[in-house]
C-alpha cells in the first residue's frame, strides 16, 4: 500500500460559489454560537461573585450543564438531517441557541441559569449537520482546509465573547452581556435559511445506514479510536484550561473582569486562527505525501505545550507568563480541524451527520462537558488543601480574606498544571494511531455497512 492514497495526491477541484457562501455564513454563525458558548469563561467569575458559587459549580456550568443535553440532542437531530435534509433542522437550531443564550441574562439563581445553559446546548446540537452540509459540498482532499476555515468560528467567537463579554460585566452588568451576545443569532438564522439549499442527494432515505451500522463503521478502525481519542484528550485539556484562564489571571495577577477576558479573548484569536490554519492546511498538504502526517501534525505542537505550561502557570510576572501563553496558543489547536476531518474522510455522506453526532457526543461529554467540571473540582480540592481550614464557610463570603484568596490562586495554578500534563497522554494515542491510518484512509468511505 502506498503512503497516500491515489486520490490523496491529485490537485483538488476549485469551489463552486455556493459552497464559498455557505462555508463563510456557516462560519459566521458558528462564531456566535461559539460566543454564546465561551462568554461564560469571561463572565465565570462575576457570576461567581454575584451568586456565591463554587468553582465546581461554574465548571459545572461551562461544562456539562452544556454538553449533556448538546451531546444527546445531537444525534436524533443528526439522524433528522440524513433523512430530512440539513438546512432546515440548522437553522432552527441557530434560533433556539440565540433565545436561550438570552434567557441566561433573566437568570436570578443558580438553577435558573443551569437550565437556560442546557437550553444552549440543545440549540448548538445541529452542529453535526452543519459539518455534514460542508462536507456535502466539499471534495475530500480538500476537507481538512476548508474545516479550518470554518473552526476559524471558535477563536473568533472565544475573541468576541471573552472581550466583549468582560467589556459589557464591567460597563453594565453580565446579564446584559448574554442578551447582547444571543441577539444577532436570530437574524443569522433567517438569513441561512433564504441563501442556502441542501446538496441533492441520490439516495433514498431508507437507503440512509443505522446509527449503530455507523458506530461500528468506525469502531472498526484503529486509527479512528487512537487518533480521535487522542484528539480528544487534548481537547479535554485545552478546554479546561481555557474555561478558568479568566479566573486563574484574576486571583493570580489580580487583573480585572474586562483585562482578563480581553487577554483570553486575544488568546483565543488570532494565534488559535493560525494555529488550525495551519493545522488545516498542513494537513491536507502534507497527506497528499503520507497520510500519518494527519495524526503526526497535531502530536509534535501538543508536545511543545506542556513544558510551555509548567513554565507559564507558576510564574509570579504576568508578563512572562502570557509570552509563553501566546506561544502555546499557536500551538494548541492544529488538532481542531482533523478531529472533524478524518471522521467526515472515514464515512460516506450517508454516513455524515451521524458520524459527527456520534463524536460531538463524546466531545461534548468528555472534553467540553467533564473538562471544565474536573477542573473546577480539583481547584477546589487543592485550595482547600493549600487553605488548611473550612474553606468553604470561610471563603464563600462577600469579603473573603488574603489567606483565601491566595489559597484559590494557589489551588487553580496547580490544578491547571496537572491537566497540561495529560497532553502526554493525547500525543500517546496519536502516534499509535499512526500505525494504521494509512491503511484505513485508503479504504473506499462511500460503500455503507450493511443495515441491519
Amino acid at each position: 500500500m502506498s503512503a497516500a492514497s491515489p486520490t490523496a495526491a491529485a490537485k483538488p477541484p476549485p469551489l463552486a460559489p455556493g459552497t464559498i457562501w455557505t462555508i463563510a455564513l456557516l462560519t459566521a454563525i458558528y462564531t456566535f454560537a461559539f460566543i454564546d458558548r465561551q462568554i461564560l469563561a469571561a463572565l465565570a467569575e462575576p457570576i461567581r461573585q454575584d451568586l456565591g458559587l463554587s468553582d465546581t459549580q461554574i465548571g459545572l456550568l461551562g461544562g456539562l450543564a452544556f454538553a449533556f443535553l448538546n451531546a444527546f440532542a445531537s444525534l436524533p437531530l443528526a439522524r433528522f438531517a440524513e433523512h430530512r435534509g440539513r438546512t432546515g433542522i440548522i437553522a432552527v437550531g441557530i434560533t433556539a441557541w440565540s433565545v436561550m443564550t438570552m434567557l441566561c441574562g433573566a437568570a436570578v439563581s443558580y438553577w435558573h441559569l443551569l437550565l437556560a445553559r442546557m437550553g444552549v446546548g440543545v440549540g448548538e446540537a445541529v452542529q453535526p449537520a452543519m459539518i455534514a452540509l460542508i462536507a456535502d459540498k466539499v471534495p475530500a482532499a480538500r476537507r481538512a482546509s476548508m474545516l479550518a476555515i470554518y473552526n476559524l468560528s471558535i477563536p473568533m467567537g472565544a475573541f468576541a465573547g471573552a472581550a466583549g463579554g468582560g467589556l459589557i460585566a464591567s460597563l453594565l452588568d453580565w446579564r446584559w452581556a448574554f442578551v447582547i451576545a444571543g441577539a444577532p443569532g436570530l437574524l443569522l438564522a433567517l438569513l441561512f435559511r433564504l441563501t442556502v439549499r441542501d446538496v441533492e442527494q441520490t439516495h433514498s432515505a431508507a437507503d440512509v445506514p443505522s446509527t449503530l451500522d455507523v458506530a461500528k463503521h468506525l469502531l472498526g478502525k484503529k486509527s479512528f479510536i487512537h487518533g480521535i481519542g487522542g484528539i480528544m484528550i487534548a481537547t479535554f485539556c485545552v478546554f479546561a484550561i481555557m474555561f478558568f484562564l479568566p479566573a486563574w489571571l484574576v486571583r493570580k495577577h489580580g487583573f480585572d473582569f474586562a483585562q482578563a477576558g480581553l487577554t483570553l479573548g486575544l488568546l483565543s484569536s488570532v494565534p488559535a486562527m493560525l494555529s488550525m490554519l495551519a493545522g488545516g492546511f498542513m494537513a491536507d498538504r502534507l497527506g497528499r505525501r503520507d497520510l500519518r502526517w494527519y495524526v503526526w501534525l497535531p502530536a509534535i505542537p501538543l508536545a511543545l505545550c506542556v513544558p510551555l505550561y509548567l513554565f507559564a502557570l507558576p510564574q509570579a510576572d504576568w508578563q512572562l507568563a502570557l509570552i509563553a501563553l501566546i506561544l502555546i496558543a499557536f500551538l494548541q489547536y492544529t488538532q481542531t480541524p482533523l478531529l472533524t476531518a478524518i471522521t467526515q474522510n472515514m464515512v460516506g455522506n450517508r454516513m455524515r451527520a451521524t458520524a459527527s453526532a456520534l463524536v460531538g457526543i463524546v466531545v461534548n461529554l468528555f472534553s467540553a462537558g467533564l473538562g471544565p467540571w474536573f477542573m473546577g473540582r480539583l481547584s477546589d480540592i487543592l485550595t482547600a488543601r493549600a487553605y488548611g481550614g473550612n474553606f468553604a464557610a470561610d471563603c464563600l463570603v462577600d469579603a473573603p480574606s488574603a489567606a483565601c484568596a491566595a489559597a484559590s490562586a494557589d489551588g487553580l495554578t496547580q490544578a491547571m498544571m496537572a491537566i497540561a500534563c495529560l497532553f502526554l497522554w493525547a500525543i500517546f494515542h496519536l502516534l499509535l494511531a499512526s500505525r494504521w491510518i494509512r491503511d484505513e484512509l485508503n479504504e473506499d468511505p462511500t460503500r455503507p455497512p450493511l443495515r441491519n
